[in-house]
């Protein structure tokens, strides 16, 4: 004989009858609580599609922000090109001095100091031998030599200029970064550095006057 097992009869009636279940529960509801049910439903959609607005309008405004920095990366890096380039033409004048090339100090820390009224973004202008000893400086300095420093390191080493690291006058507190480079005695013989000290409180006025805003940083 054939046939099907009890559990097997029972199980779709037990199905169909899962339907037959929430309507009676439906009609036991109150008034009140089918009321919020409707509203719930026909408010559903709206939600759906304030959440998607909203997402839409955070993925719009963080892209706008990537290219409000893009933007303003391109500027200041220009900015800092042009510093740069102004620095190299300075030091390649300086350089050409004889007073520089022939390392005579008095006659040097005039023609830096008169030199330097022009430039307020620099707090100094120096020279030093190839032994890093400085022998002329357009203002007073707590230090004699620069030997130790990167930039006199990376200027000494080859033509063209360099960029030192951030630093800070362990005398007055000053916060730079030293450009340099090197020049040669009358022989065209390696003599030493020429550089220019970068005023970073000159900087940040500076780039603030550019856009950048107080709650922003630049590294």
């Amino acid at each position: 004989m054939t046939g099907q097992s009890p559990t097997t009869r029972e199980a779709p009636a037990a199905t169909m009858s899962e339907p037959r279940r929430l309507f009676p529960r439906l009609r036991d509801m109150s008034l009140t609580a089918r009321m919020f049910l409707l509203v719930f439903i026909a408010v559903l959609p709206a939600i759906g599609i304030q959440t998607y607005n909203e997402y839409d309008l955070r993925a719009a405004r963080a892209e706008d922000i990537r290219q409000q920095v893009v933007q303003i990366t391109k500027q200041f890096g220009e900015e800092m090109g042009e510093l740069r380039e102004g620095a190299r033409q300075l030091l390649v004048a300086l350089g050409q001095l004889p007073a520089v090339k022939r390392q005579q100090t008095a006659a040097c820390n005039g023609l830096f100091a008169s030199a330097k009224e022009n430039f307020v973004n620099y707090n100094l202008l120096g020279a030093a031998d190839a032994q890093g000893r400085i022998f002329c400086s357009s203002g007073p300095l707590s230090y004699t030599s620069v030997a130790d420093q990167p930039f006199f390191k990376r200027a000494i080493a080859a033509d063209g200029l360099a960029v030192g690291n951030y630093w800070k006058d362990p005398a007055t507190g000053q916060k730079m970064i030293h450009f340099a480079e090197r020049f040669r005695d009358p022989d065209g013989q390696v003599a030493g550095i020429v550089f220019a000290v970068l005023d970073l409180d000159w900087l940040t006025q500076h780039l603030k006057e550019r856009g950048l805003l107080p709650t922003a940083s630049l590294l």
